[in-house]
């Protein structure tokens, strides 16, 4: 009886031990940008190429090549959206790279909030702002 009530302790505890807490979906996009959802009430739709995202925030779609990775995690990203694309800020031979942004409004600063230049970018995350957005953008 001992042993039965025991692995039936073990069971419940493997049970527990296993479970994760998953509040929000978070996609990292092919240019190093994130954005999380909450995953309370989301639906995803696959077709055409594209991925809707249906969520408490709205309805969002994807172009599946634009998608690097997604995930479910306990915390959203720093970033809760985007809107539209990302301006064609990127990182490039360690320089940021702004399409129709000057570079005097653009600001970079490391994931732990030290404002660091817009060139000698090693590889990492970087949240960059502008005057219209923030975004996350990753040094390849």
């Amino acid at each position: 009886m001992k042993r039965y009530l025991l692995s039936i302790a073990l069971g419940l505890a493997a049970l527990t031990a296993g479970a994760q807490q998953t509040d929000y979906l978070t996609l990292r996009m092919a240019d190093g940008t994130e954005c999380s959802v909450p995953s309370s009430g989301l639906t995803l739709t696959f077709g055409n190429g594209q991925m809707t995202v249906r969520s408490a925030q709205g309805t969002t779609n994807y172009t599946l090549t634009s998608l690097a990775q997604m995930w479910f995690a306990a915390t959203p990203t720093a970033i809760s959206s985007l809107s539209g694309s990302n301006a064609g800020i990127r990182i490039v031979g360690g320089q940021v790279v702004a399409t129709g942004i000057a570079p005097a409004d653009i600001r970079v600063f490391t994931p732990d909030g030290r404002e660091v230049g817009q060139s000698g970018l090693t590889r990492g995350l970087y949240i960059v702002r502008t005057p219209q957005q923030t975004y996350k953008v990753t040094a390849p």
